[in-house]
């Protein structure tokens, strides 16, 4: 996936929002967070009022098709989990139905979303708080209990001919053949801190749903491990190695 194009003008990205959502934004600014994607505050009379995201799809016609379609199940699938999972923020649905869109101008090859801005504290990561992780551990039990959305897409691991040829190649394949057989719930797939924010109220909340993927709960419960959480979690120490050497390939 190719990275995110500096060159993705404001105006393109307040053109594409006044086109696919039903929102009266004004104006846009763009914020340095980092990532593969690109961010911008969207404001109405000076006053925020979306979080929007654009995302590289791929380099090819067939990828940036392929990543569409994986995007808007993501997409889709938290939209549907944040009526069911308190602390879930999803994205907002396009007004004509779908939840991202094209990028509108010459920078072709980015999805669009747009969630509501919500305002937040920062959190640690990985969170060293007992509080903050027993809210951590609370907010993915909930997860990954919830009904599995129609939309969402289930987890694959990667093939021989996907893998580097490296000493842990053998030990990754044996790993995923046991991964099998495991029950696959909702997963976030990288609820660190870029996607944790704690609400004025003190809720917990959880953003960033791209990597939304039906998955063995050790795909997300490696970041509760890392907080030393181990004792309120019951995870496949094998599992946790297959996970982290998928986020080692694809850098979340």
């Amino acid at each position: 996936m190719p990275e995110a194009s500096p060159d993705v003008a404001d105006h393109d990205v307040l053109r594409t929002l006044r086109t696919h959502w039903d929102v009266d934004v004004d104006a846009v600014e763009r914020l340095p967070l980092g990532g593969r994607s690109l961010h911008w505050r969207a404001d109405e009379r000076g006053a925020p009022q979306l979080f929007v995201t654009a995302r590289a799809l791929g380099g090819t016609d067939q990828e940036v098709v392929g990543g569409l379609e994986a995007l808007e199940a993501a997409q889709a699938g938290a939209g549907h989990l944040a009526f069911a999972v308190d602390g879930v923020v999803a994205g907002l649905p396009r007004a004509t139905g779908g939840y991202v869109a094209g990028l509108r101008g010459p920078a072709s090859g980015f999805g669009v979303t747009a969630a509501p801005w919500v305002w937040g504290e920062p959190v640690e990561d990985p969170p060293r708080d007992r509080t903050e992780v027993e809210a951590l551990t609370r907010l993915l039990m909930r997860l990954h209990r919830a009904a599995p959305p129609p939309s969402v897409r289930h987890w694959r691991p990667r093939t021989r001919t996907q893998l580097p040829d490296e000493a842990w190649t053998e030990r990754y394949l044996d790993l995923a053949e046991r991964a099998r057989a495991r029950p696959l719930v909702p997963t976030h797939g990288a609820p660190h801190a870029a996607h944790r924010m704690r609400a004025p109220t003190g809720r917990l909340l959880l953003t960033g749903w791209s990597g939304l993927l039906l998955a063995p709960v050790e795909r997300d419960l490696r970041h509760l491990v890392r907080a030393g959480a181990e004792h309120l979690v019951d995870v496949d120490a094998g599992l946790l190695e297959l996970f982290d050497l998928e986020a080692h390939l694809d850098p979340e």
